[in-house]
């Protein structure tokens, strides 16, 4: 009879080894499902609004209606919507027309989202470009956002890029007279229309564009009537004179 018969047989300790094991498990299922929920799911979802918007002819169209709100309430809401558009971007690398339509929505979502849009100015295609100018008119951006990647579209070799940057900036940059000096340089510009949206955009800003009077005053000999009127019409506007009847 061996000398442990009659004593309880003792469970065989534990180790770190399956310990660690069932842990690890845990933790990688954790990360797992933050993974679905924070990165998959919101690119999904952006995915799928982003083909929508660009199969509807409305969403390029300026004169029907568009319901944009609708949008962004399927992505989640403005702060969820840029979450999503911003990782939509990032790792899914969308074609050129579907970067303009995501970079179109998140115009709406909010002024946080404008930073992203100025940034995406440097996009290599110009249509691309063109779309975020449009945005931007209907951006919230805020009073103290850094207009310098929109500024520096005013030098851009095409000649829409330019006039519709500078009609853009007029429109963000009321009551700023940083952007001044740069639209006084496009008065030098070949194109009629360049010149003609630099003098819309400076009395756009009003009277923090003083400093434009004595370029805006070389203005009124143009070689274009239409810009003549533009520049006298602007100098009423800054120097607050009532226009006459």
């Amino acid at each position: 009879m061996s000398e442990s018969a009659g004593q309880p047989v003792q469970p065989p300790l534990r180790t770190w080894r399956p310990m660690a094991a069932g842990t690890a498990g845990i933790l990688l299922a954790l990360g797992l499902i933050w993974f679905v929920a924070a990165v998959v799911v919101p690119v999904w979802r952006a995915c799928l609004v982003v083909d929508e918007c660009a199969a509807d002819m409305r969403f390029y169209s300026r004169s029907q209606p568009y319901d944009y709100s609708g949008a962004i309430k399927r992505l989640g809401g403005e702060e969820n919507g840029r979450h999503a558009i911003d990782l939509y971007l990032r790792l899914m690398r969308p074609k050129a027309n579907l970067r303009g339509v995501a970079l179109y929505l998140l115009s709406r979502c909010g002024e946080k989202a404008v930073p992203r849009l100025l940034t995406s100015l440097r996009d290599p295609d110009r249509d691309v470009r063109e779309k975020i100018l449009w945005a931007l008119q209907e951006a919230e951006i805020p009073a103290d956002a850094d207009l310098s990647p929109l500024v520096s579209v005013l030098d851009d070799e095409e000649e829409v890029l330019r006039s519709t940057a500078a009609y853009t900036l007029g429109r963000v940059a009321k009551g700023r007279s940083e952007p001044v000096a740069a639209m006084t340089a496009l008065f030098d510009d070949p194109s009629d229309h360049v010149r003609f949206a630099a003098i819309r955009a400076i009395e756009m800003i009003g009277p923090k564009a003083r400093a434009a009077i004595p370029a805006l005053e070389k203005m009124l000999t143009d070689r274009s009537e239409l810009n003549r009127t533009a520049a006298a019409e602007a100098l009423k506007k800054i120097r607050g004179e009532e226009a006459k009847p």
